[in-house]
């Protein structure tokens, strides 16, 4: 997916600066300051569950 260049954020925008790889640096349009979104802020990628396999023998009952 494609790093948006206008952010709508906690009801602030902001508008794209540059891009680094491990995260984007937005300048709000209202105050002028600069603040960093990680890819995962912005909603590019998603948490990745992972089964847990746990075994009966290993589990206690209280």
């Amino acid at each position: 997916m494609k790093i948006p260049k206008n952010l709508k954020k906690g009801n602030k925008q902001y508008k794209l600066i540059k891009i680094y790889p491990n995260f984007a640096l937005y300048e709000n349009i209202k105050t002028k300051t600069k603040e960093t979104f990680s890819k995962y802020d912005l909603g590019l990628i998603e948490e990745a569950e992972t089964p847990r396999n746990i075994s009966p023998e290993k589990v206690t009952y209280l």
